[in-house]
């Protein structure tokens, strides 16, 4: 059972990072495929002389990023709105005393009389 644990809590750590960290990896992916996005991929492929390499394709993929990441604000993944079903009105606060509560406690007065004999060799200040 703890090894469970302990992988699914890997793989959720796992999931939260990467998706944190999800325009990194759309531009480390680009990086590492810059020769077949280019070659393939790229929108102006056919014009040389923009010298864009796939950066077309890379602005492409992190604008689409961006809005999967805006996305769900007030609606769930398939653009339906969200229902709030609970909502708590704020209350007024108001401080209250309990006076009618309070126990007066004595306690007892000092007494140098009861402290013991060797305290006054030990709680001394240092002799110059």
């Amino acid at each position: 059972m703890k090894i469970a644990k302990t992988v699914v809590t890997f793989i959720m750590c796992i999931a939260i990072a990467v998706q944190i960290n999800m325009q990194f990896l759309v531009v480390a992916g680009f990086y590492l495929n810059r020769d077949y996005i280019a070659a393939n991929l790229c929108e102006n492929k056919a014009h040389p002389e923009k010298k864009c390499c796939g950066k077309c394709y890379l602005n492409k993929q992190l604008s689409k990023s961006e809005k999967e990441q805006s996305k769900g604000g007030g609606a769930d993944s398939k653009g339906k709105p969200v229902l709030l079903l609970f909502c708590e009105s704020p209350k007024p606060f108001r401080l209250q005393t309990f006076t009618s509560l309070a126990i007066a406690v004595e306690y007892p007065s000092f007494n140098s009389n009861l402290r013991p004999a060797h305290l006054d060799r030990l709680l001394r200040p240092p002799c110059a």
